[in-house]
């Protein structure tokens, strides 16, 4: 595994390994994402908590006026009646009830708008956090399991954990609030109650912090199963795989395997559900035992006289709530332990730093359309990866030379391309752009001077003028070179019914589907739009016919006069006419001349050269 996805030694990632300390950092920069996202939310909706506490108190107090204007009208009433100053007193006493009641209602309507609204814009946000860092992480992660393990799990739980954390912290303190306001109230009958209802509430809440552990180690190993079903389940239903699905008859196989592993994560889910469900119900259970103890206590009060009716129903209401309230709170704790658990996954993807960055203080970008560019002595393997892909290369691209690198596939033609491109650092050596080594340069500056055609290039579900100005965001969309660059690669516009405007791509209505050497042209064109000083081009024809290819170099080399080209190809006939060709074989430069230069030499070019000129004899 690399050794960027170990544990940051930093300030942070020390205090990780205190549980106290790190619950508490979890919990504070959760948080801030949720009060960034939305500050207002977060104010409304601690005002709310307040006001709920505050009329639930003014509720019990007026159910309390109720029920003793109801027993005194009893006590008072000989023959049954009623009076009228007695009767206006209990509908006196609905009404405040009813008005109270009203308010409450129209809390909760505005904390289940705000804490929806709250819900979306911390989704959004963290969405936003987490594409972000899926952007800045370097490509070498993205080829290592480990790190997808890491993030399947951060994108599972960045956009609920956060806002379930918060709402958890509400929810503790909403009943926080709660409970205090009933703690008055129900030690004004006795001091035990409260004692009593801690006792019996206690003991399912720890056991639900016990199982709460238990279901996350569980979630942790099972994720490479469930990116597996993940995977399997995109081969049944993507487009990419319906072809050779349905020839190689792997439907059924592709099937029962997904099957097999959703039944095995499925039994092993249910079976830690299952005892924490029953965890629960004996902590539920003490509960139940404590709260009908203190109301039989109540009862028995009430029979000899101690408090009145009124009395009692106000007791039974609080004794309702708080059991409520702590159940809930102590709920509420155990889902931010649960949370802050699964919220550690996103963290510690957050935690994962790239490497290949800018220096503190870039030297400036030599003029790329004058300077050469130099390997010297690159050895390279991948982070993951203990087999050396470039051993010792060491050439020269002069600035405007065009150059052809060929060789057996698996001989490092690619990474280099990758190294150039600094989407990775060598492992030893250095490449220089003039006299600056591309690590002591600005990233994102020195990869504006660089064009690149990649081998597994992207088919974007946008339109073709969206398609290729991607290539140069930085244009508008209608500008000029853009309609040019789709010219110059001969991108297939007049076969379209909407022209460059047309939707490609089957993935969304009214999309057109092009053929592989259709979209090889349009890639081309996004390339060519970058006015690029320097172009690198992985198998630019692979997927088009000897005419296209023919065509498409000759347009080339006039296109890219004046600019420093490196080109792969398998077709050697094709490249004949370049300046140079470098011949790569087992991750060493092996030969390097013109063509007829190392036809004369009778080295390995020349034999694979002579190989692929008998298919056309």
């Amino acid at each position: 595994m690399c050794r960027s996805l170990k544990a940051k030694t930093t300030q942070e990632g020390q205090s990780l390994g205190v549980p106290g300390i790190s619950l508490l950092w979890r919990l504070r920069r959760t948080v801030s994402f949720v009060w960034k996202s939305g500050p207002v939310w977060t104010v409304a909706n601690g005002v709310l908590i307040v006001a709920n506490g505050a009329l639930l108190v003014l509720f019990l107090y007026a159910i309390k006026l109720f029920g003793d204007e109801v027993a005194k009208a009893v006590e008072a009433g000989v023959d049954g009646t009623v009076s009228d100053e007695q009767q206006w007193q209990m509908l006196l006493m609905v009404g405040f009830a009813a008005g109270v009641a009203l308010l409450q209602s129209l809390s909760q309507a505005a904390g289940r708008w705000i804490g929806e609204a709250q819900a979306q814009a911390v989704t959004d946000y963290m969405y936003g956090i987490l594409h972000d860092k899926s952007v800045a992480v370097d490509l070498s992660y993205y080829e290592n399991p480990g790190f997808k393990d890491k993030l399947h799990r951060a994108q599972r739980e960045a956009p609920f954990r956060p806002r379930r954390i918060v709402s958890s912290l509400l929810d503790v303190s909403n009943n926080g609030v709660l409970l205090l306001s009933m703690a008055a109230l129900l030690v004004s009958y006795h001091w035990a109650v409260l004692p009593v209802l801690l006792l019996s509430s206690v003991p399912g809440a720890l056991l639900r912090l016990r199982y709460s552990s238990h279901y996350y180690s569980w979630e942790r190993k099972a994720t490479p199963r469930e990116r597996l079903s993940l995977y399997t389940n995109m081969v049944l239903t993507l487009v990419d795989y319906a072809k050779e699905l349905r020839i190689f008859g792997l439907g059924p196989m592709m099937r029962s395997r997904f099957g097999g592993l959703r039944d095995e994560l499925r039994q092993e889910k249910l079976i830690v559900t299952r005892r924490r469900s029953v965890a629960e119900f004996v902590g539920e259970g003490l509960a139940v035992v404590g709260v009908f103890g203190v109301l039989a206590a109540m009862g028995h009060s009430a029979l000899a006289g101690t408090i009145s009716v009124g009395s009692l129903m106000m007791y039974w209401g609080g004794l309702q709530k708080s059991w409520a309230s702590l159940g809930l709170m102590l709920r509420g704790v155990s889902l931010l332990y649960e949370d802050n658990l699964f919220i550690s996954d996103l963290f510690e993807f957050l935690g994962v730093e790239p490497r290949v960055v800018s220096p503190p203080t870039p030297k400036a970008l030599p003029p790329p359309r004058s300077s050469g560019i130099r390997f010297e002595n690159v050895r390279f393997r991948y982070p993951h990866d203990e087999r050396i892909v470039l051993e010792d290369v060491s050439f020269e691209l002069a600035a405007g030379e065009h150059v052809a690198l060929v060789g057996h596939n698996g001989c490092g033609k690619t990474t280099l391309v990758k190294l150039l491109c600094r989407l990775y650092d060598p492992t030893e050596g250095t490449i220089h752009l003039g006299d600056v080594d591309l690590r002591e340069l600005d990233l994102a500056q020195y990869r504006g001077s660089v064009g690149v055609l990649m081998q597994d290039y992207c088919r974007y579900q946008m339109t073709m003028r969206e398609n290729v100005w991607l290539g140069n965001i930085a244009l508008d969309p209608r500008d000029p070179r853009v309609d040019r660059a789709v010219e110059e690669a001969a991108a297939p516009t007049a076969e379209l019914p909407e022209g460059i405007e047309s939707m490609l791509g089957s993935t969304f209505l009214g999309g057109h589907e092009l053929s592989t050497g259709q979209w090889q042209k349009i890639a081309l064109a996004r390339m060519l739009v970058r006015d690029a000083p320097i172009l690198v081009l992985d198998e630019p024809t692979s997927a088009m016919d000897a005419e296209a290819e023919e065509e498409l170099i000759r347009k080339l080399r006039t296109q890219a006069q004046g600019r420093t080209t490196l080109l792969i190809s398998h077709r050697l006939a094709a490249i004949k006419q370049l300046d140079r060709i470098i011949y790569l074989h087992q991750g060493r430069v092996a030969e390097s001349g013109t063509h007829d230069e190392l036809i004369q030499l009778g080295g390995g070019y020349a034999h694979l050269y002579e190989l692929q000129s008998q298919h056309y004899r």
